[in-house]
């Protein structure tokens, strides 16, 4: 038993969570990086009195996110970069069927 009440689990998940920010790709926006190293430590005091629970499967969730990335990193030999598929500048079948009927019209 400690001397001193020392409410550990929002400690641990502080540190969890940096650490899978330090480990996930980040963006190049200077300003949304520092906010997202500092909303951790913003959570450590809005949370620092909650129930266990939340905490608990909080830190569950940042560990095996953690472990995730760790072995894509071991098994691919780098963090996959996450970005959204392009768009298709393809029209739908119907699209293209209206646009032959309109140019066989007008010739």
């Amino acid at each position: 038993m400690l001397p001193i009440p020392l409410n550990i689990l929002p400690l641990l998940m502080t540190a969890t969570t940096v650490l899978q920010q330090k480990l996930t790709p980040s963006s190049a926006d200077p300003a949304q990086q520092r906010m997202m190293m500092l909303m951790p430590v913003m959570f450590l005091f809005l949370l620092y009195n909650m129930p266990s629970a939340l905490l608990l499967y909080w830190t569950t969730s940042q560990a095996l996110s953690i472990l995730q990335l760790k072995l894509q990193k071991t098994d691919t030999g780098d963090i996959p970069d996450v970005k959204a598929p392009k768009p298709k500048a393809e029209l739908p079948g119907w699209k293209k069927q209206q646009l032959k009927q309109r140019k066989r019209k007008k010739s």
